[in-house]
C-alpha cells in the first residue's frame, strides 16, 4: 500500500519537520501552478515550502543473508523543496535566513526518525528567482535508504 511505502514515510517526516519551523507558515505537497496560484496564498501563509518527492534511485542491491538472494535495494529519494517568501526589500537575506532554518532542521537528523535511512544531503539550486514581491529558491534534498524488493 502506498501510504506505508517508505518513500511517503520519508516525506511525511520531512513534511512534519518543516512545519515545526517558526520560520515556514506553510508547508504543501505541490508546487503552486503559477504565479496566479502563488497569489493564492495569503501573505499570513508566506513563507512557503512545497514539497515534492521525485520516485526513488537505486543504486545498490544487496543481500541480508549469506546465500546470493537479492532482498534489499538502497535507493536515493529525491525530493525538491520549493521554497516562497515575501520580500521586496531585502529578498537575498530572506533566502539566507530559510535556507539556513531549513537546512539546519533537515540535517539535525539525517534519518529523519527512521533506522532504515542512511543518510540526508541538501543541495540547494544556485539559481534564485525574484519578482516583485516574491522571492523564491529551489533546495534538493537526497535520502539514502534502505527498502525490500517488495516496494519503494
Amino acid at each position: 500500500m502506498a501510504l506505508n511505502s517508505k518513500r511517503e514515510r520519508i516525506l511525511v517526516a520531512l513534511v512534519a519537520e518543516l512545519v515545526d519551523l517558526p520560520s515556514i507558515k506553510t508547508v504543501d505537497r505541490m508546487q503552486p501552478a503559477g504565479l496566479s496560484s502563488l497569489k493564492g496564498y495569503a501573505e499570513t501563509q508566506l513563507p512557503l515550502v512545497c514539497v515534492c518527492g521525485q520516485l526513488p534511485r537505486p543504486t545498490q542491491k544487496r543481500s541480508t543473508h549469506t546465500g546470493h538472494t537479492i532482498d534489499k535495494v538502497t535507493s536515493v529519494l529525491g525530493i525538491n523543496l520549493f521554497v516562497y517568501a515575501l520580500d521586496n526589500v531585502n529578498p537575498d537575506s530572506t533566502i539566507s535566513n530559510l535556507t539556513d532554518d531549513i537546512w539546519a532542521k533537515l540535517l539535525a537528523d539525517e534519518t529523519h526518525g527512521f533506522k532504515w535511512v542512511l543518510g540526508t544531503d541538501i543541495a540547494p539550486n544556485i539559481n534564485t528567482a525574484v519578482w516583485n514581491p516574491y522571492c523564491a529558491v529551489n533546495m534538493q534534498v537526497n535520502v539514502e535508504y534502505l527498502h525490500d524488493k517488495g516496494g519503494i
